[in-house]
């Protein structure tokens, strides 16, 4: 069956095509909200956005988060991430999260 079927399809003429994830996480908030970060393809320089569904998955907000090397938490009004400075030294720090400024 491998021959008859996959084995036509695998060839250095056929390129591998560019597809991306749709998502690159997934967080549960302390809110209940699920929390999704959009896929940023590599050569990209745009800033990671979160989606935020309620419960029962309707939208509620979408958020530019930076990206930090560990998302632990996120409220209803806060995140806790994990940030490095020069040093190279580990801070857990709280950013607020609010509706935004006109």
């Amino acid at each position: 069956m491998r021959a008859r079927f996959l084995d036509p399809l695998i060839s250095e003429k056929r390129p591998v095509a560019d597809e991306f994830p749709a998502f690159a996480d997934l967080k549960v908030g302390r809110d209940d909200r699920l929390w999704i970060r959009e896929f940023v393809s590599p050569a990209s320089r745009a800033q990671p956005r979160w989606l935020a569904f309620d419960a029962n998955g309707h939208f509620q907000c979408a958020a530019a988060i930076p990206a930090f090397e560990n998302l632990f938490e996120i409220g209803a009004d806060y995140l806790l991430a994990l940030t490095r400075d020069e040093a190279g030294v580990e801070r857990v720090v709280q950013h607020s999260l609010g509706r935004p400024t006109p």
